[in-house]
């Protein structure tokens, strides 16, 4: 596709055929027709003609195309045909040809969808006009949807605006350059620009804005920064792709997606993806990323209702530093902990609980894992308030009451202390809610395999009976023998229960 916009020149007169049926009119080779057979209720079908998606499809229409144009002076892109010269004569001969060719190769065209001698046509998303190719205003509405600010004069704001989406600032890509990427994301949308050039030559050719779902909107900041990076790919990988990019954003952290060892879930998708485009990652501060952090905050057009983009949700803290740290001065454990990282002499302790991850930030103990992939530290809980934390986070009626590997994994993200796993699993084994609603996720038991016996007195059952009131001959006990298979019994009387008594037996 790029080639062949690169291909359009400045012509006076313009016309696009658009051709009928699409892939329909590809006949299917008889011998293969039998790989795109189908069943429904009324028998099997195999189709005479090349249907809608299958995989080579498009590159088996587009093969026919590059032989329709041969020697013709139009351009085509799939069933999109344009005819472009320079003069209305030329023009017609030009229009003659091709309609010759199409009867040629028994295609037709859509009537309705066609466009002759035209001064400017929309093709493959962008107009071309006599002066060259210029951007589809749609892919500029994110900038010329901006409302303007209250406090700024509304001349200079659209002037502004009308700079940014025309000539010479927005430009056609060169495709001989590299190109550079810059996103940003909010709280509630994603922004991005493709640019051109460097320094004082830089241009933007695209620019593009989208809002969060409420499920994406749960992510992390640095998940969302992540999205962006990853959906701006796409967004404009027609242009990108095979070439290198340069992505620039202002979320530091971002690098680390880059450089995970063993990324798992959403984390493992977004790598591998990133993976397809000859990436460099680049971090610039936050008053260079202007353009893309505007189009991450669209602006709200609604004056009397809210809406999701005035509704920002912001996490407010219950405690104050100081009240966290009371609290943890209650347990003996984190008062060493403490005093070490406190001392100002730093003694020999000091550096064993750095190497661990702790830390203090406003008089308040944190421990940071190393080997952990999240980026944020944990904040140490004492052992009277571990318990409110299990509450918390698997009673509650919003938490779920999830298992102990997932209940774990929510709280490792914020918080940490000693024996941390061995306490969740114990806790969550003893909830009576999960013990119960939940099903056991235990195999059942096999059931009961009954030995077939081959003869009698095969096996035997024996037991002890008594002690009972003593006879005259001195005997309290029975010995009971019973034979399985038969049920016969043969009884014993013994005067003790010892192994003397049982051999010698009559």
């Amino acid at each position: 596709m790029d080639d062949l916009l690169q291909e359009a020149k400045h012509t006076a007169y313009i016309s696009t055929i658009d051709l009928k049926y699409g892939y329909h009119q590809v006949n299917v080779n008889p011998a293969d027709r039998d790989k795109i057979a189908f069943v429904c209720p009324f028998g099997t079908y195999r189709l005479k003609r090349m249907p809608f998606g299958l995989k080579n499809a498009p590159a088996t229409f587009q093969r026919l195309m590059d032989i329709f144009r041969r020697g013709l002076p139009v351009l085509a892109y799939l069933d999109d045909i344009i005819i472009m010269s320079p003069t209305f004569e030329q023009h017609l001969a030009d229009l003659e040809a091709v309609f010759k060719r199409l009867m040629d190769f028994k295609l037709r065209a859509n009537r309705e969808k066609c466009q002759f001698s035209c001064s400017r046509v929309k093709y493959l998303g962008l107009w071309i006009t006599p002066q060259g190719i210029e951007v589809d205003h749609e892919k500029t509405s994110a900038i010329l949807g901006i409302p303007s600010p209250k406090n700024e004069e509304e001349k200079a704001f659209q002037t502004l605006k009308q700079c940014l989406v025309s000539p010479p600032i927005l430009k056609q890509a060169d495709f001989s350059k590299p190109f550079l990427i810059r996103t940003n994301a909010s709280n509630y949308a994603l922004g991005a620009v493709l640019l051109q050039g460097e320094d004082e030559k830089e241009h933007p050719v695209e620019f593009t804005s989208r809002l969060l779902n409420p499920a994406e909107r749960n992510y992390s900041t640095t998940e969302r920064e992540a999205l962006a990076v990853l959906w701006a790919l796409n967004k404009f990988k027609g242009y990108i792709d095979g070439a290198s990019i340069t992505v620039a954003s202002d979320h530091q952290p971002l690098r680390w997606l880059m450089k995970l060892k063993s990324p798992t879930g959403r984390l493992a998708r977004w790598a591998l993806k990133l993976q397809s485009f000859n990436l460099n990652m680049e971090y610039i501060s936050g008053k260079s990323n202007v353009v893309a952090d505007m189009l991450s905050r669209p602006a709200c057009h609604e004056e009397n209702e809210l809406c999701e983009v005035c509704t920002v949700a912001i996490d407010v803290p219950s405690r104050s530093p100081k009240e966290i740290r009371d609290e943890q001065m209650k347990d003996e454990e984190l008062v060493k902990i403490i005093s070490c990282l406190e001392d100002p002499d730093k003694n020999v302790n000091y550096v064993n609980w750095v190497e661990r991850g702790y830390l203090m930030n406003q008089g308040v103990l944190f421990r940071y894992a190393p080997d952990s992939e999240s980026e944020e530290a944990q904040l140490v809980i004492p052992s009277h308030e571990r318990t409110l934390i299990l509450k918390n986070h698997h009673d509650a009626p919003m938490a779920g009451h999830y298992g102990a590997e997932g209940t774990y994994t929510r709280i490792a993200k914020n918080y940490y202390w000693t024996g941390m796993r061995k306490y969740i699993t114990d806790y969550v084994k003893n909830c009576p809610d999960c013990i119960k609603y939940k099903a056991s996720n235990q195999k059942p038991f096999r059931l009961l395999q009954t030995p077939v016996p081959a003869q009698r007195f095969e096996t035997l059952v024996i037991d002890l009976f008594g002690p009972l009131p003593e006879r005259k001959e001195g005997k309290r006990w029975i010995l009971i023998i019973e034979d399985c298979i038969t049920k016969w019994v043969e009884l014993f009387a013994l005067p003790n229960a010892t192994a003397k008594e049982y051999v010698p037996l009559p």
